[in-house]
């Protein structure tokens, strides 16, 4: 392979170079927002190819997974669809039940019903 005459070489920033307070340059906003509308489009490109059950849940676990990441430390489910898990029943389950049930009787038998018209 031919050895390139060009050669740029990049010199080492000093230290203070990078000053994480200061408000940001145009360049730097302009960068960003590049950067953004390419990851819409890309995200958008990939939303109008949807046209079957597998592609919509790939997409949907994707983008799940970029705004829900999992915690750290935690492991991930064995099962990657959720599917045939049930929650543990709760051993008080019933009684918070009883009493959601009897605290809504309670407030319809206080709500006061207004005056029928005498008009029928």
């Amino acid at each position: 392979m031919a050895k390139s005459a060009n050669i740029i070489r990049i010199l080492e920033l000093p230290s203070g170079a990078f000053n994480k307070h200061r408000p940001v340059s145009d360049l730097l906003r302009t960068q960003a927002e590049n950067l953004a509308a390419a990851v819409i489009r890309m995200i958008e490109s990939e939303r109008l190819a949807i046209d079957t059950e597998e592609r919509a849940s790939s997409f949907i676990k994707k983008y799940t997974a970029i705004l829900h990441p999992p915690a750290a430390g935690k492991k991930p489910t064995a099962s990657s669809n959720g599917a045939g898990k049930k929650a543990a029943p709760s051993p008080n389950n019933g009684a918070r039940k009883q009493a959601a049930r009897s605290s809504i009787k309670v407030a319809m038998k206080t709500v006061k019903k207004p005056p029928r018209s005498s008009k029928r």
